[in-house]
């Protein structure tokens, strides 16, 4: 399936999907991590990457790899970055589930206006900036990695841009988004066609700030140490309980419970 573009229907924001056989799907954009994009995954690629120096590729050689109609692609953004002789293609929503993970619980605040302020704060901590959940119960299930991550999209130019140019692509009916200055350790799973490689699937590791914070952030990390997932103790068993009476039956299943 592969995401053509975003529009609105009766006032609420919907990314429009289309399959191989032309079958256009709305789907709501606290959903889209349900889209699967629609190539193979036998290709494991991992290495270190400046997200400032991607460039953008035209989507129909992404297109006619997964077997899909040509000319679907136009509002879809696909960034084309090299590793190691390799020529890897990877599609914005694919980047949208990485920086946002979970999007089960973040898309919802990505795709509205000033979403990052609705979802955190500054507050100070020791004598420095950092943020804070408004909703305690998911701070404690998002842990101390994803928000760290969100302390760089709120303290850091570029970092934050990358998080509203989410939302105003979008109103533009496209799938994109700026990437920030940082190099970030990623792990590319797709498959090879015809010299390239068709991202389906990216989770980020490790990152490296590469620019200063706002001068009013003073002191921030510079360095995110991140992994994808991680066991939930007891306790956070039952807020995820709470929190799915309170979101979504299925809305925390990105963690390992």
């Amino acid at each position: 399936m592969w995401l053509t573009h975003f529009e609105r229907v009766n006032g609420r924001l919907y990314g429009m999907t289309s399959s191989s056989d032309g079958v256009c799907v709305p789907v709501a954009v606290d959903k889209l991590h349900t889209i699967a994009l629609p190539v193979h995954r036998n290709k494991s690629l991992t290495f270190t990457t400046r997200l400032d120096e991607w460039t953008l590729e035209s989507a129909d050689r992404y297109l006619a790899g997964a077997k899909l109609p040509p000319g679907i692609g136009g509002k879809h953004d696909v960034f084309k970055v090299h590793y190691d002789g390799h020529t890897i293609l990877i599609p914005a929503l694919s980047m949208l589930k990485a920086l946002f993970y979970p999007g089960k619980t973040l898309f919802r605040y990505v795709f509205s206006p000033a979403g990052l302020d609705q979802l955190c704060s500054p507050v100070e901590e020791n004598g420095e900036l950092s943020v804070s959940i408004g909703d305690l119960k998911l701070s404690k299930l998002l842990g101390n990695e994803r928000i760290v991550r969100l302390r760089w999209m709120y303290f850091f130019p570029s970092a934050k841009a990358t998080w509203g140019s989410v939302y105003a692509a979008a109103m533009r009916g496209k799938c994109g988004l700026s990437l920030p200055r940082a190099n970030v350790k990623i792990t590319v799973h797709g498959q090879r066609h015809r010299g390239f490689i068709l991202a389906g699937n990216v989770t980020l590791g490790n990152i490296e700030v590469r620019e200063d914070p706002y001068e009013w952030a003073g002191c921030q990390p510079r360095f995110l140490n991140q992994t994808r997932v991680r066991a939930l103790s007891v306790g956070e068993k039952a807020i995820a309980k709470e929190l799915r009476l309170a979101y979504d039956d299925s809305d925390f299943a990105d963690w390992v419970i």
